[in-house]
């Protein structure tokens, strides 16, 4: 999700999405994603790095960023 390969919730015709947690075809996922692209834009950073900056800085939440629990 965070490196903007599947947007806006579309699903690929190939590849691996078959298998990937329910969580991450969630719409609301997606629109998440899409309200934290341009702000990471504005930061200078793709989308993964900004994710990657809030887990270090905030250690507690890495294994629900994991999980997506």
């Amino acid at each position: 999700m965070l490196t903007g390969r599947f947007r806006g919730g579309e699903q690929p015709s190939t590849g691996r999405m078959h298998w990937v947690p329910r969580h991450m075809t969630d719409p609301r996922n997606h629109a998440t994603v899409e309200r934290l692209v341009p702000i990471a834009d504005d930061a200078g950073l793709s989308p993964t790095h900004l994710a990657l900056g809030f887990v270090v800085r905030h250690p507690t939440h890495g294994e629900q960023a994991a999980t997506g629990e």
